[in-house]
């Protein structure tokens, strides 16, 4: 599968040697019937990885909801609700505290024989333009079939009008 630039990417790739053959052609290019191959190999991997945490205290008293804020939801008990539950006895929830902190962890791995890496074709495969096919059925064939056929029935006559003479 590639993406929308054309590009197919993956970085769950096992070592190896891999094929990659064009199995549609975008409209307007002919189908590339070439087969390339990709070796896959690395020595480290370096990942990112971001971790995102959110934390909202609620409260029932209107005098110790932060500033700036409105009823947001229901709370029965410690529960919080965004819709007020039937058949209970549900309160109106304000925002006390809400804290939100991201961690960002970056983890090199020296390659242990085999694994997962990212593998880029260093080859640039070709698009090729259909080319356009001469347009049939115009005018211009019309006027030559005219032409053609007065030519062919002029020589029947004279071969005709000799051989009656001869």
């Amino acid at each position: 599968m590639t993406n929308q630039d054309g590009y197919a990417a993956s970085n769950q790739v096992g070592k190896g040697t891999y094929y990659v053959k064009e199995l549609k052609a975008p409209k307007g290019y002919s189908l590339n019937t070439k087969v390339y191959s990709v070796e896959a190999h690395w020595d480290k991997a370096k990942t990112t990885s971001t971790n995102n945490r959110s934390e909202t205290i609620y409260t029932t008293d209107e005098s110790q909801k932060s500033p700036g804020t409105a009823t947001v939801g229901w709370l029965v008990g410690n529960t919080f609700y965004k819709e007020k539950p039937e058949g209970k006895d549900a309160k109106v929830a304000y925002i006390k505290k809400s804290t939100e902190e991201a961690s960002t962890t970056t983890e090199v791995k020296e390659n242990q024989n085999e694994g997962a890496g990212t593998v880029l074709l260093n080859e640039t495969i070709p698009n090729t333009k259909l080319g356009e096919l001469p347009s049939t059925g115009s005018v211009g064939t019309y006027l030559f079939t005219a032409i053609g056929s007065a030519a062919m029935i002029g020589a029947i006559g004279i071969y005709i009008v000799k051989r009656r003479k001869a």
